[in-house]
């Protein structure tokens, strides 16, 4: 709710108020840090085989996320978003 904008327009008086949001995106940085680290770790013959089939169903829930290469430059935009 933008509250200056809803005094503004009076909007209150007929219960409304003025909304602005962001949308939601799935595909970002942060995710593809995630899905990329969960697909790693789910290859690490150390990692116990419970951990890492739940490393592949997590890898699995995150399909629309794209494939990255972890990097420095990653986590560096990451960093600064």
């Amino acid at each position: 709710m933008v509250l200056n904008e809803t005094l503004r327009r009076n909007l209150l008086q007929h219960a409304r108020a003025y909304c602005r949001f962001d949308e939601l995106q799935r595909d970002v940085p942060h995710n593809q840090i995630i899905k990329a680290a969960a697909r790693r770790l789910s290859n690490v013959g150390q990692v116990d085989s419970d951990l890492a089939h739940r490393l592949r169903v997590l890898c699995r829930q995150l399909d629309g996320i794209s494939d990255v290469r972890l990097s420095s430059e990653l986590f560096r935009r990451v960093q600064l978003s």
